[in-house]
């Protein structure tokens, strides 16, 4: 039997997606289709989409993403937002008659994006989000009169909220830089959570199989409708697993034409 032991938690992520998924502008997915053939298999659904939705619920660097992106990714975040505050503090500036709320808005940028702040190390940003967050509720009354035609961000205030979380998330993963959290997701109690989603594949698919042995009626390539996009992230992984370079994106799946048709 064929076994799914190097996929990682976003690989498992992927490939469940796409066995689990129901949705279709025409009809049900050949995969759903195909599962609904053998007894039992809505029990199965179940346990896997409970696994799926606990994979999911996992963080960013616990499914496997490297804390070097992770932390590009938040100072990204952080950079922007001060950026957008100094901006404004810099339009308030060129009013002719600001009211007393925008001058104060604008001192306040001046305490939380000192110049050149985003320019520093994750360490330094970091510390400064850490001295700053004591004193951000202070300064609430000021930023939220200055509105921003924005939905996710509507004035200054939300975005030095965003601004000083952004620096203490730096400081969360900061704790560990330098590291790579293991792929698997042996750490944080990840690991256990992978293993039990692939032995419950490894189960589906020896289901699949006893029912293909006791069954004439069941397609021929059953295994290979149900398995074969999942086989193929297994395929990427052992590659990978030995050196081989990971491509940017997962094979896209093609359910009307399973990539291993042939019943293990």
């Amino acid at each position: 039997m064929k076994l799914f032991n190097d996929l990682t938690i976003v690989d498992l992520l992927i490939g469940l997606f796409d066995l689990l998924d129901e949705s279709s502008t025409s009809d049900r997915p050949v995969r759903v289709t195909s599962l609904a053939l053998i007894d039992g298999d809505r029990i199965f659904r179940r346990q896997l989409d409970k696994l799926r939705r606990a994979l999911e619920a996992l963080p960013p660097e616990q499914r496997g993403l490297p804390l070097a992106t992770l932390l590009k990714q938040v100072d990204g975040t952080f950079d922007r937002d001060g950026k957008i505050l100094r901006l404004m503090q810099e339009i308030i500036g060129l009013l002719g008659k600001p009211t007393a709320l925008a001058k104060a808005a604008a001192e306040s940028v001046e305490v939380l994006v000192p110049f050149g702040i985003t320019k520093q190390s994750y360490a330094a940003e970091a510390h400064h989000a850490k001295t700053i967050a004591p004193d951000l509720a202070r300064l609430e009354s000021a930023l939220a009169a200055v509105a921003l035609p924005d939905e996710e961000v509507p004035n200054l205030w939300a975005v030095a909220q965003r601004f000083v979380a952004s620096g203490e998330e730096l400081d969360r993963l900061g704790s560990t830089r330098g590291e790579t959290v293991a792929a698997r997701g042996d750490r944080f109690g990840a690991g256990p959570l992978r293993g039990r989603t692939i032995g419950t594949l490894h189960a589906l698919r020896e289901h699949v199989a006893r029912a293909l042995e006791a069954r004439e009626d069941l397609p021929r390539d059953l295994d290979g409708k149900i398995f074969g996009y999942l086989d193929e992230l297994q395929r990427l992984a052992q590659g990978r697993a030995a050196g081989a370079e990971r491509p940017a994106d997962p094979p896209a799946p093609s359910p009307a034409s399973p990539v291993n048709p042939t019943p293990s």
